[in-house]
């Protein structure tokens, strides 16, 4: 019983420590949110272009990567999904 105790307590000190990063410090919650969305972008790419047999990890530049979440709008979809999920 004392483990669960512990456990429940280290998710409550995790909770408070994020609530006050995202209070003390907002611009870094929407960049990651953004490379969180770039990410999903990428990775959905990826498996698209893999189908056909195109490995896009040789091809792409940083830029791209940057891009991915405008270039496919499915992941700004996914992250919201995931967000809101939660």
């Amino acid at each position: 019983m004392l483990k669960w105790k512990i456990r429940g307590n280290a998710i409550n000190f995790m909770i408070s420590l994020l609530y006050r990063m995202t209070r003390d410090h907002p611009s870094l919650l929407l960049t990651l949110a953004y490379l969180l969305v770039s990410a999903i972008g990428v990775i959905y790419s990826y498996f698209f272009y893999r189908e056909f047999g195109i490995n896009i990890v040789k091809f792409v530049d940083l830029s791209e990567f940057l891009l991915a979440s405008i270039q496919e709008p499915i992941s700004i979809a996914t992250f919201f999904g995931i967000s809101f999920s939660l």
